[in-house]
């Protein structure tokens, strides 16, 4: 792997939980500093964004990106973890298509949303998971989510299948419970497969074991592209104020509306440094260097 790092797009399949993915990635490009852009549960398969080298200091920006899944809700019981690895806490009838069709339209927009007791949030210094895990109740607030579609692929009772797009911090488990309760039922997620992380897409990605460093580790400058950060050639001057920790010339540009993260490049083609530029100052923040 070269000094700028790289990105990979990964397949997780169902079963071991994403840290655990990223292993063979590890030990094919003999670095530790890897790691994946929004974790998805072990019972769950799809799309995973890894980030290599420097470019783990993006992880905020891809994991912040909207994701686009497609789930298998099962109508009939609830259980603990809200997918079928839990224990059933409630049953209840599944309920008609009409019923389903009337209350799919409550979870598009902005919603509240209250996350699973059994998640990776903190909660006064524990994890969610592992309080429940113990017998506790974790205290969990509600969180505002955007659900920007949920379209009904199917319905053959118990299993609704949905496609859905929907912001960061979205709990598709989540969904599926409160779904279940809107439609006079309960419910959980069985099967649940990311599709699309932003522009990134699952046809495009490869399972762990079958990890080719020369074909499948994308370049610094591809992802930042996808990512629609500016990239800017400098030269021999900036590149050295850069690497001797100096301020290059200002970037900042009296018409932008916000700040934006800039990459600059040196004049063999590397990543030098991101740097999140002023709307009307010279103020830099190197996120990369």
């Amino acid at each position: 792997m070269n000094r700028d790092g790289g990105y990979a797009l990964l397949r997780k399949p169902p079963g071991i939980s994403s840290f655990a993915a990223l292993e063979a990635l590890k030990k094919r490009l003999g670095s530790g500093k890897i790691g994946h852009t929004g974790t998805l549960d072990r019972f769950a398969d799809g799309l995973l964004v890894a980030l290599c080298g420097p470019l783990t200091r993006l992880a905020p920006v891809v994991s912040g990106l909207d994701k686009c899944y497609e789930a298998v809700i099962r109508f009939g019981r609830e259980t603990d973890t809200l997918d079928p690895e839990g224990k059933t806490v409630a049953e209840a009838p599944a309920p008609e298509l009409d019923a389903l069709a009337k209350v799919l339209p409550e979870f598009r927009g902005v919603l509240r949303q209250r996350p699973p007791a059994f998640s990776a949030l903190h909660v006064n210094g524990r994890r969610s998971y592992a309080i429940a895990r113990s017998g506790g109740i974790p205290t969990i607030a509600e969180r505002e989510v955007t659900v920007h579609r949920i379209e009904l692929l199917a319905y053959d009772p118990p299993d609704l299948s949905v496609r859905i797009s929907c912001s960061k911090g979205t709990y598709v488990r989540s969904l599926a419970r409160d779904i279940g309760l809107a439609a006079g039922s309960r419910a959980y997620v069985e099967r649940l497969t990311r599709t699309a992380v932003g522009g990134f897409l699952l046809d495009r990605a490869v399972a762990p074991g079958d990890f080719l460093p020369a074909r499948d580790l994308r370049s610094a400058r591809e992802l930042l592209e996808a990512l629609g950060i500016e990239c800017v050639a400098v030269g021999a001057d900036v590149e050295r104020a850069v690497r001797s920790g100096g301020k290059p010339p200002a970037l900042a540009r009296p018409d932008a509306r916000e700040e934006r993260l800039v990459a600059l490049f040196d004049r063999a083609g590397s990543l030098l440094a991101l740097v999140r530029s002023g709307t009307a100052s010279d103020r830099y923040e190197f996120v990369v260097a």
